[in-house]
């Protein structure tokens, strides 16, 4: 970050992003973009009104210290020269108790406005909702207004009465000042006018609306008793906010929360009716002592410690391996923000305080503060597992009685905070800076393990330099093992009957549709995908004296090592955590140096735009701060802040000479059919689908080839554009779902995906998975079609497989009644077992379906058939087959929670709930829970 951008992000940024969070609030709820700039404009004044009303006072004040001192200050510049003439000025000025200086706070509202103004402009003016947008007599919010045309040229009308109502409230503000200050206040008016004349309609309309509240601000100030007055329009606002709050349809979370800042606007007429009693007024040095420690602690837990801790729970997550950039840059960037947020600007309003004000400062901090605390460490802790683009896989919820507890303890927190600060105030600053001392040692153990994962993943990164190239021999025997990561063989026969070619480009396929996964998540399902049933879970925890690492690095070889030491030419495509972890180590393979291994995710040859990541790092810069705000934020409040994902996002961070590209710093849905951007990582697993005949060469060698590759394009469920199924910036499905998001089978099942009696949340996810298996099935359809104009599709066996599924919440069938790890009655969805498992043979014709009883680790059996006469595991000597699931008559198998390789890297799986399922998996009679172990 330079010096400019620290600067900019510190002063600007924390002002636009709440010019924001405020917009796309009001914008939610009414749907009118022109209407949320009136409300975005007098909520930001009425927030900054106490400091414009104290900066105000301060002129005034300096200006009649000025008018005072003038005389004699003409008087001495007229009689004394050189020297003499400066002591004089130096003597009167001490005398008086003032500094020349002090004339700069003639100017402090003027500064002040400055950075509003920029983050104003930089806002307003790239407001993607604006454009073509019209209301009233202005057809395009989004470009200079043009309201009247004279003589053939367009005149903007909206700059010309924003200088109008500039210079009124100039005369009336200025009416018995200098000429001066005048001067200077109409130039002003007119330097407006001049540099806001071309600009979009929204903004020039925010800016006059707010010229036309320093009018009334100025008018406000002539009435007898404006802070009276003050207080009756808070709570007329208020009357009025929960009045239209009662009457809209809106979610009943959403209407408290709304009631409640309703209620909040009633809180200044209350005090006014409140009996008067003379405050003793804090020291300042404790107040001042205070609010440095609260400022700083906030500052550091949301800036430092939320950011690292969760850069650090998968670190090579949120590192790009062509472009190496280092995850610790998103903590420096929420860091300055936060101090933008916490240190600049708030310090501004503190400084311009009362005394008797700074002291409420104080204690509001030092609450705030406990709040923040309680709230980060009790509350919304299992939200589920959070993308590298802060997106819970599962939108965030919490039930009513989570909401009452979190209500209750806030409570508690606030009046036990207040009785602390008002009998123990020694202790406030002993808890603070105990406070300060742990979250400062948890900041610095994040980011020692950043830093150390950050080093390890550079190291792997090299292979991703690398340009991948598959080889297939026209006249060898090839083979070919397709991981497709979460992809949900359920839609199969679906997605066939929607795009009947799929038929065609499948032919020679057969579709178990009885598969079965032996864990829901990767680390327990993939093992025996890659070596066979002795990396099933059951038998991997057998072997406890081995690390799981160690033992699933040793699975990821027993295909490769089996086909090489056979004389196949072999080559590995994104082993699943090898290593152990996200970024694939592919030293495991150093012992066979004939084994050719890359990493394509990601792959600067591949990605046709994954090397441009302004957006995506300008999003995941803006979202890690919101985040930590939603992280320590009451729960009432949380989902509102979330925002599905999108932080109350409204840009689009497309630069004009890059409208071509797909917008890659993540999604946002508009209902179930359409959408803006995408995500990085399903890009980078979809074109590597997309690009795989480019990198495939042919050759007329007699030796066979050998390719296992995983991917991720079924694991990021993004919405597509239909109904080609591929990535776009702006998706609009609405004509094609209206007869389509029913689909048949050719047998007449059918699945909903807009489900009248599920959740639109639900519905969106079903969307979402459905499109994106879609997707890599077309391509993998498109492979073969390559595969087969270039004579090596009948002499290539091919294995699609998946490591599991996910819920599609179609039906309930997969619910199964089991317990939890206290022995307390618990229903698992267990459709996250039924995976994909579909097999191409030699010189097979037709595409069929088979009912066998069938499992994930049957691959290496397949894969070996017919190539390899009685396959031995080379690295334990026992025997390859899948005798287990006849001898177990079914398979025993792990629901897995903790699924990530930094939580469960033992020597075994940790206790999770085992069932046992046999024949037909889709039917619930088959499985049987065994127990939690």
């Amino acid at each position: 970050m330079s010096f400019w951008n620290l600067i900019y992000t510190i002063l600007i940024s924390p002002i636009e992003l709440l010019f924001e969070v405020i917009f796309n609030f009001s914008n939610s709820i009414i749907n009118n973009p022109v209407f949320s700039i009136i409300i975005l404009s007098l909520v930001v004044n009425f927030l900054v009104l106490p400091l414009y009303i104290r900066a105000d006072a301060i002129q005034e004040e300096e200006r009649r210290t000025e008018e005072k001192l003038d005389k004699w200050v003409k008087h001495i510049r007229k009689t004394f020269k050189g020297d003499e003439r400066f002591m004089m000025l130096q003597m009167y000025y001490n005398l008086n108790d003032y500094k020349p200086t002090y004339v700069l706070k003639s100017s402090l509202p003027l500064l002040l406005q400055v950075p509003f103004f920029i983050a104003a402009y930089n806002y307003l003016s790239h407001l993607s909702l604006l454009k073509g947008f019209s209301y009233g007599p202005i057809s395009d919010f989004g470009a200079p207004d043009a309201m009247i045309t004279i003589m053939g040229i367009p005149v903007n009308v909206l700059p010309v009465l924003m200088t109008l109502i500039n210079i009124i409230s100039g005369i009336i503000y200025t009416k018995d000042s200098s000429i001066k200050v005048k001067i200077q206040l109409y130039g002003m008016a007119l330097i407006f006018l001049a540099f806001l004349y071309k600009s979009p309609a929204g903004l020039v309309f925010y800016w006059t609306l707010n010229n036309i509240f320093s009018l009334l601000k100025n008018l406000f100030y002539k009435l007898k008793n404006p802070g009276k007055t003050l207080k009756v329009i808070s709570s007329i606002t208020g009357l009025l906010m929960c009045g239209y709050t009662l009457s809209i349809d809106i979610s009943l979370r959403l209407k408290v929360l709304l009631l409640l800042m309703a209620a909040m606007l009633q809180i200044p007429i209350i005090y006014l009716f409140l009996p008067k009693y003379k405050k003793k007024i804090a020291d300042k040095g404790k107040d001042t002592l205070i609010y440095i420690l609260c400022v700083t602690i906030i500052t550091l837990l949301i800036g430092v410690l939320i950011p690292s801790s969760v850069i650090a729970s998968s670190t090579s997550e949120f590192i790009n391996i062509v472009a190496l950039n280092n995850p610790l840059d998103y903590m420096i960037h929420c860091m300055s923000l936060s101090v933008g947020f916490f240190i600049v600007w708030l310090s501004i309003f503190y400084a311009l305080a009362t005394s008797e004000k700074k002291r409420v400062f104080s204690v509001c901090l030092w609450i705030v503060n406990l709040v923040f605390i309680v709230d980060y460490m009790f509350f919304g802790t299992n939200l589920g597992v959070l993308s590298n683009t802060l997106k819970y896989d599962v939108k965030p919820s919490h039930t009513l009685s989570e909401y009452a507890i979190n209500s209750c303890v806030i409570m508690l927190v606030v009046i036990g905070g207040y009785l602390i600060w008002r009998f123990l105030p020694k202790a406030v600053a002993v808890v603070l800076i105990s406070s300060g001392l742990v979250i400062s040692g948890m900041s610095i153990h994040n980011i020692v393990t950043v830093s150390k994962e950050y080093e390890t993943t550079v190291y792997k990164a090299s292979a991703a330099r690398e340009d991948p190239i598959i080889t297939l021999s026209k006249k060898g025997q090839n083979v070919i093992v397709i991981m497709m990561d979460r992809m949900i063989g359920r839609f199969i026969p679906f997605m066939m009957e929607e795009d009947p070619e799929l038929y065609s480009q499948f032919d020679g396929f057969t579709y178990y549709a009885n598969t079965i996964s032996f864990g829901p998540k990767t680390n327990a399902g993939s093992p025996g995908v890659y070596g066979g049933y002795e990396y099933i879970p059951e038998k991997m925890n057998e072997r406890d004296t081995e690390l799981l690492a160690d033992k699933h690095d040793e699975a990821l070889k027993v295909m490769p090592v089996v086909f090489d030491e056979a004389g196949m030419d072999v080559t590995v495509f994104d082993p699943t955590y090898a290593g152990y972890g996200v970024v694939p180590d592919l030293s495991i393979y150093d012992d066979h140096p004939n084994i050719k291994k890359y990493i394509t995710m990601g792959n600067a040859s591949i990605m046709e735009k994954g090397s441009d990541r302004t957006s995506i790092e300008r999003t995941l810069n803006r979202n890690f701060f919101c985040y930590g705000v939603f992280k320590v934020a009451p729960l009432i409040l949380q989902s509102t802040l979330y925002d599905d994902g999108n932080y109350n996002s409204t840009q689009e961070w497309v630069d004009d000479t890059k409208k071509d590209e797909i917008d890659m710093s993540g999604q946002s849905t508009i209902w179930l059919s359409q959408s803006h951007g995408i995500t990085e990582h399903f890009m980078e697993a979809y074109s590597v689908l997309d690009k795989m005949p480019d990198i495939t060469r042919i050759n007329d060698d007699d030796k066979g080839c050998f390719l296992m590759m995983s991917n991720d394009t079924t694991h990021e469920p993004v919405m597509l554009k239909e109904p080609e199924y591929i990535p776009a910036n702006d998706v609009d499905n609405r004509e094609y779902d209206e007869t389509h998001f029913i689909k048949y089978d050719k047998d007449g099942n059918v699945i909903n995906l807009d489900d009248k009696t599920c959740t639109h949340e639900i519905n969106l996810e079903k969307v979402k998975h459905y499109q994106i298996n879609m997707c890599a099935i077309k391509k993998l359809g498109e492979l073969f079609v390559y595969m087969r104009n270039n004579d090596v599709y009948d002499n290539t066996k091919i294995i699609i497989v998946s490591d599991h599924s996910t819920n599609t919440k179609i039906d309930d069938k997969y619910n199964i009644y089991g317990k939890d790890e206290n022995g307390e009655d618990k229903i698992y969805d267990c459709e996250q077992f039924t995976c994909t498992l579909m097999v191409k043979d030699y010189n097979s014709k037709g595409f069929t379906q088979n009912y066998d009883f069938m499992t994930n680790a049957d691959v290496p059996t397949l894969a070996f058939k017919d190539i390899i006469k009685d396959p031995v595991n080379p690295f334990t000597g026992n025997k390859i087959d899948n005798t287990y699931k006849y001898e177990n008559d079914g398979a025993n198998v792990i629901f897995m929670t903790h699924f990530h390789t930094t939580e469960n890297n033992g020597y075994k799986f940790r206790p999770e709930a085992w069932f046992f399922v046999h024949d037909n998996v889709h039917n619930k009679s088959n499985w049987k829970y065994l127990g939690y172990y």
